[in-house]
This record gives structure tokens, C-alpha cells and sequence, in this order.
């Protein structure tokens, strides 16, 4: 299933960036598409159930980011990471884990971060600057393009 949000484009050419999310826990998925929306500007997500799925959808839809859970039926999350960096190198892929203890080093062996599903507000963080980056925006605090948390945090509605 893919969720769009429909937000003002950066550029005439620029599309929403495409983020592949892949988790086989339905809830932690929803609440995953929804701080995306939320939070981040002009973006696409793809949703998988599975690693196979998520390569499959990474092969047909082509996102430039991939969050990928570990531990997944079919294949895992390493897997389905491994595959989709050899066949689009160019994809900025993460991995998100209940248990990363378990799963750090088989992470690190194949150099792809590794998030706690338990630290939400770091994945989302680090979505944003995926985003960014995808975008080519300068970093700093005078950019064109804004997060809706940054809009928020201006208008006084951060909590302290």
C-alpha cells in the first residue's frame, strides 16, 4: 500500500522523495507512516510487510530511502538492505531492530546503520536529513525547504 502526502513541491521537477518502509508489525508500520507524514515535507511511503516485498518494491518504485526492519519473514532486513544496495547503490538505507544489541555487529559488518525501533524521535530524525540531502538543501537554519516540526518549533508550540 502506498500512502502519499500531497504538500507543495520544492522545484517543478521534484517529485516527493520515495521512502521504502519495511516492518512486519502492521501498527509499528502505521505509526512509522504517520511521524513521516507528519514531520517531513513532500514524501512518498511505500509500505512492505516483508523483505521480500520491500525488495520487490525497491526494485519497481526505485526509493531513495529505505528503512528496513531486522527481523522480517521471507527475507530480513540485512538481506533485503544487502540486495537493494547492490542493485541501486545509490539508496540511503537504515535498519531498525527491537533488539540492536543482537544485530549490531552483523549491521556494522556491512556498514549500514542501525536504529532502536524503541528511539522513534532518531529515525525520524535521521529521515529528515535523508530527505534533505535527497533534496540537496544546504544545511542551516535558513533553508527554503522546512520540516513541519520546524514550523512548529517556530510558531511556539515545541514543548519544553
Amino acid at each position: 500500500m502506498e500512502n502519499l502526502a500531497v504538500l507543495p513541491r520544492l522545484r517543478e521537477h521534484d517529485g516527493p522523495i520515495r521512502l521504502l518502509l519495511a516492518d512486519d508489525d502492521p501498527p509499528l508500520r502505521s505509526l512509522l507512516v504517520s511521524r513521516a507524514h507528519d514531520t517531513i515535507e513532500a514524501i512518498a511511503v511505500l509500505e512492505a510487510g516483508d523483505g521480500a516485498e520491500a525488495v520487490q518494491l525497491g526494485l519497481q518504485r526505485r526509493p531513495q530511502i529505505a528503512l528496513l526492519d531486522v527481523n522480517m519473514p521471507l527475507v530480513g532486513g540485512i538481506e533485503a538492505a544487502v540486495t537493494l544496495r547492490e542493485l541501486q547503490p545509490q539508496m540511503r538505507l537504515a535498519l531498525h531492530t527491537a533488539d540492536p544489541l543482537a544485530h549490531r555487529e552483523r549491521a556494522r559488518e556491512r556498514r549500514l546503520l542501525l536504529f532502536d525501533k524503541l528511539e522513534l524521535d532518531q529515525v525520524i530524525g535521521w529521515l529528515e536529513t535523508q530527505v534533505r540531502d535527497c533534496l540537496q538543501l544546504p544545511v542551516g537554519p535558513r533553508r527554503q525547504a522546512r520540516t513541519k516540526r520546524e514550523e512548529r518549533d517556530d510558531d511556539g508550540i515545541r514543548a519544553a
